[in-house]
């Protein structure tokens, strides 16, 4: 069995016949000879790295495997990730082997073997696993966001922000390299964000006040994964998601209305008074009313040249309108929700005026010049038309036998016409018609009859 080789001498006896007063089992010199036949064994083995966390390890870190061996040993080697590694010797037959991972080196779990042999030269079993189950794992790829998100909480447009909102950053990387919260920093508009951690996702979020800058918000993310490699600085979305900070308060820089009339400064029932205006950014929600009916009917138009947001409001006049001039009220916020003031007015001092009255035609008389009667009429009689209307007109057609006649005024809202006969009129009763439409262009229709 293994242990030093017993040995005896059981009888000396000398030239003169006295033998030894007892059998020898001992040198003199306290020398001996150990009989080993067993493989050495390692008793301890654990791999560690100097990161941060001694479980990962990226290039330029430090490997360990430190081990115990049950004897001394005469020979020790170690390769860890399939290269050579430093072996020392720390005494009390303890080992530590010591690797600097390479670019070069494999990810995933590092490999290990340890080779060793014992002072009579009987060589272990190579080891390659560790006694605690402890292990390191070897990552050299800089980490990689999958998913980079800003929106804002505003409640019209997440892509606006005002002062009171929040806005939040959200972002996650690619699933087979997690990073740290901890080595995650976040700015938003040059504002260190706090971040917070949902499972594998990320959110930073900052308060919108009035340090913040107007306009586009810019953002940086810094990251690291577990073995510590740190991911570039990352500071565009995945999604062209974006905010911009409003502080510019939204304005109607210039308004007119018209209508479709003919006459587009007057409107009829069943006309459309169109209200026209220019903005100096896009709009939100809006309240549009004529004659203080709402209408939905806005449209945006596209910007200007100046960059006007220009948008055309209508609504089609009916009969229960009242008369008079159109006024028009337009309430309106931004796309992140700011007010701008009411617009009551027009910028060109254009108007409409609506009349939705049907001009009448009153006090028809028909007379002639005639000597015997002015209800006969002879070859050169002049024939006249008399009228009185309920309102000014804009056009007047007048017909007497067929002909055309010119009216004329007498007195306020009263006209007459005449006409000469002729040996070519027929014979019988004089015909007239009368046509007058006012400046709205409500007919009276056509006329024949007198009052």
């Amino acid at each position: 069995s293994d242990g030093p080789i017993p040995f005896e001498i059981s009888a000396v006896t000398d030239v003169k016949g006295n033998p030894s007063a007892a059998s020898i089992v001992a040198t003199t010199n306290s020398s001996l000879v150990i009989f080993d036949k067993t493989k050495p064994n390692l008793d301890l083995v654990r791999i560690y790295s100097n990161n941060s966390d001694t479980t990962w390890a990226k290039t330029g870190d430090s490997v360990f495997i430190r081990f115990k061996s049950d004897e001394l040993l005469t020979q020790s080697s170690a390769f860890i990730s399939s290269e050579n590694a430093e072996v020392i010797y720390l005494g009390s037959q303890k080992y530590l082997a010591k690797y600097v991972m390479q670019s070069t080196d494999q990810e995933g779990d590092i490999s290990f073997e340890i080779t060793f042999t014992d002072s009579v030269g009987i060589s272990g079993d190579p080891v390659t696993e560790t006694s605690n189950s402890s292990n390191v794992i070897f990552d050299k790829t800089l980490p990689l966001l999958e998913y980079v998100h800003i929106q804002s909480n505003n409640s019209n447009n997440s892509s606006i922000a005002v002062i009171g909102d929040n806005v939040y950053l959200t972002f996650y990387p690619f699933s087979l390299d997690p990073i740290l919260l901890d080595s995650t920093s976040v700015t938003i508009s040059g504002q260190n964000a706090t971040v917070t951690q949902n499972g594998d996702t990320f959110s930073a979020n900052i308060p919108i006040t009035e340090l913040i800058p107007g306009g586009f918000l810019t953002y940086t993310i810094d990251f690291v994964d577990r073995a510590g490699n740190r991911g570039n600085q990352v500071s565009v979305s995945t999604d062209d998601s974006y905010v911009n900070h409003d502080i510019v308060p939204p304005s109607i820089d210039s308004v007119l209305i018209f209508s479709n009339n003919t006459f587009t400064e007057w409107a009829k029932v069943g006309d459309s008074v169109f209200v026209e205006f220019f903005a100096n950014e896009q709009l939100g929600t809006m309240n549009f009313s004529i004659l203080g009916i709402e209408s939905s009917e806005i449209e945006f138009k596209g910007l200007t040249e100046n960059n006007l947001a220009w948008y055309v409001g209508k609504r089609e006049m009916n009969d229960l309108d009242e008369d008079g001039f159109v006024t028009f009220n337009i309430d309106y916020q931004d796309l992140g929700g700011v007010m701008g003031p009411t617009a009551t007015q027009t910028t060109n001092n254009s108007f409409v005026r609506f009349d939705k009255n049907i001009p009448t035609l009153n006090n028809i008389r028909m007379a002639s010049n005639n000597i015997m009667s002015d209800t006969l009429a002879a070859i050169g009689d002049i024939d006249s038309i008399f009228f009185t209307l309920s309102e000014s007109y804009r056009e007047i057609q007048v017909f007497i036998q067929g002909s055309v006649v010119d009216p004329i005024n007498n007195g306020i809202l009263s006209y007459y016409a005449v006409r000469e006969m002729s040996q070519d009129d027929l014979d019988g009763q004089i015909s007239f018609e009368v046509i007058a439409n006012d400046s709205a262009g409500n007919s009276t229709g056509s006329i024949v009859q007198t009052s």
